[in-house]
């Protein structure tokens, strides 16, 4: 009897993590998605922070760096928005929008 309370206990706990590991993905999908909101109604600090929480669990995601590039960026962080710029490239070197960003601080004299 003892071994079928081990089974399900660990069956119970297997669910349990898996559920959370949905809910920390969709609370930093949030969090990415409010930033881009900030960031489109020029509230660089807001976004900052919120596209911060987001590369906690999506680190590895071109695009939350991208976005947090901008932010940083309309802020006037521009060392730190170069920074974030490199991690989406990092992540994928062959990101387009961070490409195109690349490029345009470039032509606007901003070394990447």
């Amino acid at each position: 009897m003892n071994l079928w309370r081990y089974l399900l206990s660990a069956l119970i706990l297997l669910v349990a993590v898996g559920l959370w590991g949905r809910f920390r993905m969709a609370l930093a999908r949030h969090h990415m998605r409010r930033g881009v909101d900030h960031l489109r109604q020029h509230r660089p600090l807001e976004a900052i922070r919120e596209l911060q929480e987001a590369t906690t669990d999506l680190g590895r995601e071109p695009e939350v760096w991208y976005y947090l590039a901008l932010a940083f960026s309309q802020a006037g962080d521009f060392s730190d928005g170069r920074d974030a710029l490199a991690r989406a490239l990092r992540a994928d070197p062959d990101h387009g929008p961070s490409l195109e960003l690349v490029e345009k601080l470039r032509q606007n004299g901003e070394k990447e």
